[in-house]
């Protein structure tokens, strides 16, 4: 999301009763690339950045570095560490929180499950590489034009941090590729996707949040089979499969019982 047009200003919403308040939005950005450094599955602890700083995202933002420097001093402890973005399903409070000359590092362990459930998924799907990003959810407070690297940027130089995030790389069916590198990013997922369905062993739920993203991440690569050029080379390169796999069937006839 741009954020250009948010700098020193306040959103309106009109209440139940009638009456306008101002507020500040609810955001989310992705730490990208840097946003894993460990996990250790024995002591169930992960550890990486929810946030980069002076790193230009795509929608030309940036994070400067004491953005969240606020929130730390006075809402800390607080703080939680989320399952994409979603206050129903915390994964547990940070054991370190705290802004590097990187970003906002973060150190979790989380809690045990008894009798399986979302945590204990979300500890295998690290395991199987599946979950390897992370994400803030926060308020812009302040933010300025341009930056000594990039006169274009928006640069965030305060953020109300409201929590930390574990997140897939979520497939938009609306979004088409535009580049090799996110291409070469979507087999990448595609692969780790299909290895979790075939050789992990998660709860029913999660199997199926698996298989939908890799039938949404299936639709996007065949729309880019249309692309012209090194996008259509790379496709034709690496063929898809027409007929499910057994245990892909399976996982069709379950979702096929559900209602979304």
């Amino acid at each position: 999301m741009n954020l250009s047009f948010l700098k020193n200003e306040a959103y309106l919403q009109k209440s139940a009763s009638g009456r306008t308040e101002s507020f500040r939005a609810f955001l989310t950005k992705s730490a990208g690339d840097l946003s894993l450094k460990d996990v250790d599955v024995n002591s169930r602890t992960v550890t990486g950045y929810f946030a980069s700083f002076n790193t230009l995202d795509s929608d030309g933002d940036v994070f400067m570095p004491g953005a969240f420097s606020k929130s730390l001093n006075e809402n800390k402890s607080r703080i939680l560490h989320l399952l994409q973005h979603n206050p129903n399903l915390p994964l547990g409070r940070p054991n370190v929180l705290q802004e590097d000359s990187n970003g906002l590092y973060f150190e979790t362990t989380f809690p045990e499950q008894p009798n399986g459930g979302y945590i204990e998924d979300t500890i295998k799907l690290y395991r199987d590489g599946v979950y390897n990003e992370h994400s803030v959810g926060f308020q812009l407070i302040k933010a300025s034009a341009g930056s000594n690297t990039n006169k274009n940027a928006n640069c965030i130089t305060e953020a109300k941090l409201w929590e930390g995030s574990t997140v897939t790389w979520g497939a938009n069916a609306n979004t088409p590729f535009t580049g090799m590198k996110q291409l070469e990013r979507a087999y990448n997922r595609k692969t780790m996707l299909e290895k979790a369905l075939h050789t992990g062993n998660y709860t029913d739920d999660t199997y199926i949040k698996l298989q939908i993203e890799l039938t949404q991440l299936l639709t996007l690569l065949s729309h880019a089979g249309n692309a012209p050029g090194p996008l259509q080379n790379t496709l034709a390169a690496t063929p898809l499969s027409d007929e499910p796999s057994a245990e892909e069937q399976e996982l069709i006839e379950k979702l096929a019982q559900i209602k979304f």
